[in-house]
């Protein structure tokens, strides 16, 4: 059991496989509110020869139907990387879109959301 301090929730943005050349565009994750913290993760393998990946974060109040706000561009990953960024969404919701383009990218993208503990979301 968790105390609500460090309660916590571990969601796949995008996820981990051999990404081809291609847009591939996250699960839309619910929030269930403002007020929490997402540590997003890119984690990448070695890309094939001149592999180029692009993740964008997306925020909306609407799951995406016409509101679909940037809420961070990570730096273009063009070799094996561990990329981390503390996110603080000001929608409900969130999702990735990850962009591969010239070769195959092995990566995949985590949000880990925080900062539950005056309201705690069951997400």
């Amino acid at each position: 059991m968790r105390d609500l301090l460090n309660n916590c929730t571990s969601k796949a943005l995008v996820v981990a496989d051999e990404l081809s050349v291609a847009v591939h565009t996250g699960a839309t994750v619910d929030l269930k509110g403002v007020g929490r913290k997402v540590l997003a993760i890119i984690n990448s393998g070695v890309p094939a020869s001149g592999g180029l990946l692009d993740v964008v974060i997306h925020e909306s109040d609407d799951s995406f139907s016409t509101d679909t706000s940037v809420l961070h561009t990570f730096d273009q990953i063009k070799a094996a990387s561990l990329v981390e960024v503390t996110l603080t969404p000001t929608k409900r919701y969130i999702k990735a879109v990850a962009t591969v383009t010239v070769a195959v990218v092995p990566a995949s993208v985590v949000g880990i959301v925080y900062l539950e503990r005056n309201i705690p979301s069951g997400i």
